[in-house]
């Protein structure tokens, strides 16, 4: 194709023109430059002619040199209604594009639809938008409105989309209207009926997590923690007007929120890669959809079925008794209403202090005892028990009951006992066996 660049002039200011010419002329004689390209100086304007009342350069136009400072311009006629500073690419084959001011302080770039230009890009004081205009009547799988594309098999050959947020120094910051806000990805729609309808359905956003600071004294801006938030619409089904709602929180240590959960609620002391549901239920199915079958309670786990690696189900339970210890046995403290207490005379036995419970229960009771020390009780299962021969040598198949140490088991013949013992004990002291817990009396 031929590529030719043309400068709107009115004929009624070809004398203005043939100035110009002969000032680039002059130019060219009294600038002294190597050529650009073979038999084209500097500062020169090459071959050309007027068309419908256009000046084209069918060759080239030089302006400046290598070692100069001259600049092209471009100039509207602001007495001329419409007039903008434009330039233009011309192909004779496949329509034109332009470069063209426009009057909202923005610099697009255009295509010919063949009914007229249409805005391809459009560069403002604050953002660039990319546009696919006209009604699309076939798209082609994985058509896309942007493309990062990087080529090459070295390691740093990579293609990104960046997000920056400027700020000043920590003495002496600037501030922005959204400081919080470091990037927002957004997803929308238009809808032409009713006048026209613009709507944003989904959203992504990168924030800076709550006491944070673009400029936090010391770092210089390199680890400033971030986290990620997701947002959407719910469906109105033609009535009402939704707005948008977080739905999903990814914390900058990993965890994972889903629902709406205030972001300072999410603890720190919960561990990195943690997945939390806010007001929901967890459901685990086997493609059978039996999610939905039934009616279903926030705050439940629903599933076909579980296999947990460790062997013992416990309840956590409020204790005052501060040497209680894992594999201690345990009975009901009579002083303090569901209080626990290391085992002994006279105190009601109920079980063992689980070492490690596959299943836990009672996991948010620190909200009802805050402040008290928690232990897991076993109620069934394997766990391991700390016992001494003081009833004699324990065989496999003993019952395990009360000693006189406090927490401490012994074989019993009748009486309350915790449970079996799957393994034998003859050793001085105390030690530990595995305990299948059976509570008897």
């Amino acid at each position: 194709m031929s590529l030719n660049i043309h400068l709107d002039v009115k004929k009624r200011h070809l004398t203005a023109f043939f100035f110009l010419m002969a000032a680039i002329t002059l130019v060219n004689y009294t600038i002294a430059q190597p050529a650009i390209n073979p038999g084209h100086d500097a500062g020169s304007i090459r071959g050309g002619g007027f068309i419908d009342g256009n000046y084209y350069f069918s060759n080239s136009l030089g302006v400046g040199g290598p070692a100069t400072s001259d600049t092209f311009h471009v100039y509207g006629d602001s007495a001329v209604e419409g007039a903008s500073p434009a330039l233009t690419l011309r192909d004779t084959d496949d329509g034109d594009w332009r470069l063209i001011t426009t009057g909202a302080d923005e610099l697009a770039f255009q295509s010919d639809t063949g009914s007229g230009f249409q805005d391809r890009m459009l560069v403002g004081q604050d953002k660039l938008r990319l546009m696919r205009t006209g009604i699309q009547t076939e798209c082609e799988d994985g058509q896309a409105d942007i493309e990062v594309v990087s080529y090459g098999n070295n390691a740093g050959d990579k293609g990104d989309l960046d997000f920056f947020k400027a700020r000043g120094t920590s003495s002496a910051p600037q501030e922005a209207q959204y400081p919080d806000i470091i990037g927002t990805i957004r997803f929308n729609t238009w809808c032409s009926e009713g006048g026209g309808t613009f709507s944003t359905g989904a959203q992504i956003k990168a924030v800076l997590v709550e006491g944070a600071s673009l400029c936090s004294a010391g770092t210089g801006g390199e680890d400033v923690p971030m986290a990620l938030e997701f947002f959407t619409k719910e469906n109105s089904h033609g009535g009402g007007s939704p707005v948008l709602e977080r739905r999903m929180y990814i914390d900058h240590d990993g965890k994972v929120v889903i629902g709406n959960p205030p972001s300072n609620s999410i603890s720190d002391s919960l561990p990195s890669g943690s997945l939390i549901l806010d007001n929901g239920i967890l459901c685990v199915d086997n493609g059978g959809d039996n999610c939905d079958d039934a009616v279903r309670v926030a705050g439940n786990i629903y599933a076909e079925s579980s296999s947990i690696t460790t062997i013992d189900v416990a309840e956590n339970y409020p204790t005052r008794d501060m040497d209680m210890e894992a594999g201690d046995l345990v009975g009901l403290d009579v002083h303090n209403t569901v209080f626990v207490k290391r085992s002994g005379s006279g105190i009601p036995l109920i079980g063992v202090v689980s070492t490690e419970p596959g299943l836990l229960l009672g996991g948010f009771a620190n909200n009802e005892y805050e402040g008290e020390m928690m232990v897991p009780v076993a109620l069934a299962g394997r766990v391991p028990a700390r016992v001494s021969t003081e009833g004699g040598t324990i065989s496999i198949g003993d019952r395990i009951g009360v000693s006189s140490v406090p927490g401490v088991g012994m074989k019993v013949a009748g009486g309350p006992s915790a449970g079996i013992a799957l393994e034998p004990f003859r050793g001085e002291g105390t030690g530990s066996i595995m305990l299948f817990v059976n509570l008897d009396y």
